[in-house]
């Protein structure tokens, strides 16, 4: 019994609702099955938790001479769809029952995203061991890449922790090679975590003659199609000087003061630094020198960053969750409800410490120029930032300033823009099973109808299928995804459960990133290799 009290010690629940409206809140009771009569008999929802970790999710359920009867889905402790339909499950078999009431119901149609405590879950010896450097994502998507194989790409809204934070996130699938006009995108649920999907688009540019590349200028999640704008780009340059004073390979970890080899080309070849020791928030500079512009070329120029995140988001993100604790349910509902204010502090941290300053050398001194910013992608994201029209006479002269240890840069280049050029948004065409390549009609109805959402859970793959136009080997394609993902609460982070920790990380980061800065440098040395061998479904890939 106590493994079972263990398997759901949290149940944070949210809605993913068939359209707008007033989020629902969730109420949840237990009972052992011998006390089956002390629960809500017209609860519309209750989980039945198994020895093994398999859990029955069901609706329409009663319960008769020792026997649980529903409709509803059984999942392994891997949280795999084992069967769908009519179950009768004998009281024996059950170490907890779970039932699920809203406070407000506003639509018909809801779909419970359960989260449950990791301990219910199979989850890999390395992520017990360091629950901080377990692997937390959005939705990962994989597509054929230039070198062979399925490549990690794009992740999908990676700020959108809860559905008022809902965003459209979109990203350049920098590497993928379309074979013909049949292209498709492996989709996967590899995280502890719910992931609710309302649309899902790819974008083909076509490029410009004379042009080999397509560079996309606007926000690099939160925006509409209306705030992005796809540029022919050329004469992708390599710095003639790069210096970091605390750079590093990242493949090596030797350090690199000289950055050049590090960041001339997109080749996974990246520059890192390492975190301070007493400050989480300490910011470096980066400084690159680009050869003068060819006389008589009139295009504009823009510095092209390839990078991701390193772990340090990931790290203050689990970090907070584990202050919220067992109220992490309460405290999600309330930002669902609270207004435009508070939700902005939410996101204020990472705005304080993720961004890309960049600065221009105009002769006299630095001017900043604009910044680069999106939270946690695991997959290299290209940044684009416009240089003015007119740029002083000789080498262009470039800063970066950035938070030391925050992220990993593959590339920087400067290119010459072009004309403007029209995208196509493609809706996916078909939709597949990884496991065995069944069709799922349901899965594609639900991606090609902005009311509704897919729901994923963990291990949950799906194979998403588009038609791509004419020429295909001249498009350049991005990635449209929206919709938000829950966090699945650690039962190892309850013991840290602190409200005046949580406010003053909110309120107060200076102070808090100082104070973590001792434990994330106990956990930075084999923080990645723990994330990456904790993926459930692919461990141990990359």
């Amino acid at each position: 019994m106590r493994r079972g009290c263990a398997l759901s010690v949290v149940a944070l629940s949210i809605v993913a609702g068939a359209g707008g409206g007033c989020s629902t809140k969730w109420q949840a009771r237990f009972a052992a099955p011998r006390h089956a009569a002390a629960l809500e008999a017209h609860a519309p929802f209750i989980k039945a938790h198994l020895a093994d970790g398999s859990v029955y999710v069901l609706q329409r359920w009663r319960i008769a001479s020792g026997h649980l009867f529903g409709e509803g889905i059984l999942y392994d402790a891997d949280r795999r769809v084992r069967r769908e339909g009519s179950h009768d499950v004998a009281l024996a078999r059950v170490v907890l029952l779970e039932t699920n009431r809203p406070k407000e119901v506003s639509h018909v149609g809801l779909v419970v995203l359960g989260v449950v405590s990791g301990a219910s879950l199979a989850v890999t010896a390395a992520c017990i061991a360091s629950p901080k450097s377990c692997f937390g994502s959005c939705p990962t998507f994989y597509a054929a890449s230039a070198g062979g194989g399925e490549r990690l790409m794009a992740e999908g809204f990676s700020a959108s922790i809860t559905r008022r934070l809902e965003e459209r996130d979109v990203d350049a699938l920098v590497g993928a090679r379309p074979r013909g006009r049949a292209f498709s995108l492996l989709m996967t649920n590899e995280a502890l975590e719910t992931h609710a999907l309302r649309r899902l688009q790819l974008i083909a540019v076509e490029r410009a003659p004379g042009y080999e590349r397509v560079l996309r200028i606007g926000r690099g999640s939160g925006g509409s199609a209306r705030d992005e704008r796809y540029l022919a780009a050329r004469q992708l340059a390599a710095p003639t000087r790069c210096f970091a004073a605390r750079g590093r390979s990242a493949r090596t970890r030797a350090p690199r003061r000289d950055c050049r080899e590090l960041v001339r080309a997109f080749d996974r070849e990246e520059l890192v630094s390492l975190a301070d020791a007493r400050d989480l928030a300490r910011r470096e500079h980066i400084d690159v020198t680009f050869a003068a512009p060819q006389a008589g070329d009139a295009g504009r120029r823009a510095l092209v960053i390839v990078a991701r995140n390193s772990l340090l988001n990931t790290f203050l993100f689990y970090q907070a969750m584990a202050y919220m604790g067992r109220r992490a349910g309460e405290w999600l509902t309330k930002l669902d409800r609270a207004p435009r204010a508070a939700v902005d502090l939410v996101s204020q941290l990472g705005r304080d410490i993720g961004p890309i300053v960049v600065s221009l050398h105009d002769g006299k001194g630095w001017r900043r120029v604009g910044s680069a910013f999106e939270t946690g992608p695991l997959a290299p994201q290209t940044h684009v930032v416009a240089l003015p029209t007119r740029l002083p006479p000789g080498p262009v002269r470039v800063r970066l300033e950035l938070t030391r240890g925050y992220w990993k840069i593959d590339q920087l280049a400067l290119a010459e823009l072009g004309p403007t050029l029209v995208p196509r948004t493609l809706e996916v065409a078909r939709v597949t099973r990884r496991r065995g390549g069944r069709v799922d009609a349901a899965a594609l109805a639900r991606l090609r109808d902005p009311r509704r959402y897919l729901v994923t859970y963990p291990r949950d793959a799906y194979r998403l299928h588009f038609e791509l136009p004419a020429r295909p080997e001249q498009q350049a394609l991005f990635l449209a995804s929206t919709g938000y993902y829950v966090e699945w609460m650690r039962e190892r982070w309850l013991p840290e459960q602190s409200e005046a920790k949580l406010t003053e990380l909110l309120l107060h980061s200076g102070k808090a990133l100082k104070k973590l800065a001792p434990r994330y440098k106990q956990l930075e040395p084999h923080i990645e290799r723990i994330f990456w061998q904790s993926r459930l479904g692919r461990e141990g890939t990359r």
